[in-house]
């Protein structure tokens, strides 16, 4: 390598690379990806992804695995199974890692289509001469996280062929599923908001 490209040495500090002795620096780099607004989108786009959408995935996750473990545990208790405060926490923990490769990978693809979408309709609205306010930011952000949990669970029955959750068959735990959908939604405005301001 003959210079000290941004993009490799972004790529080297995030996967804690050692740096290479070889690298240069050099006031001027023909690499065409070494461009500055290019490497700044990259470090927009990292930060957004372990600050902004992880969080808010982890929350809709856990909030709609949570859920739908209670809604099978009152099923349950409805029939007279007779369940201690130990027997919740263990089914609660063990739907969690059991839905973690199958649900929690749909709703992570789910939510990062819907924050797309959305970051979009945002964009497009500040370029009005109104603009957008922050409240009209999250509200866009909480009905997208709901609503695509809602098409993606309506979906799964003519796609997969398959009910997945359990816990959403009904109107009250569809509901619940959704508004898993809608705090992560409100958080992902709420942490890339607090991100721009400061």
């Amino acid at each position: 390598l003959h210079c000290d490209c941004p993009l490799l040495l972004n790529i080297l500090w995030y996967t804690q690379l050692p740096r290479s002795n070889h690298l240069r620096p050099v006031e001027f780099c023909s690499n065409a990806l070494c461009d500055k607004s290019w490497t700044t989108k990259m470090n927009n786009l990292i930060r957004r992804t372990i600050f902004h959408f992880l969080p808010s995935w982890a929350v809709g996750f856990l909030l709609a695995s949570t859920f739908h473990s209670c809604a099978v545990l009152i099923g349950l208790i409805r029939i007279d199974v007779d369940m201690n405060p130990s027997d919740w926490f263990f089914m609660i923990w063990q739907d969690a890692l059991g839905l973690l490769p199958t649900y929690g990978v749909i709703i992570a693809v789910t939510l990062l289509l819907a924050f797309l979408a959305t970051h979009f309709i945002v964009r497009r609205l500040n370029q009005n001469a109104s603009g957008s306010s922050n409240r009209t930011r999250f509200i866009l952000f909480t009905i997208a996280g709901g609503l695509s949990f809602l098409l993606m669970l309506i979906a799964m029955q003519p796609i997969l062929n398959v009910t997945l959750i359990a816990g959403a068959r009904t109107t009250l735990g569809l509901s619940a599923q959704c508004m898993a959908g809608i705090c992560a939604g409100g958080l992902y405005s709420y942490l890339s908001n607090s991100s721009t301001n400061n």
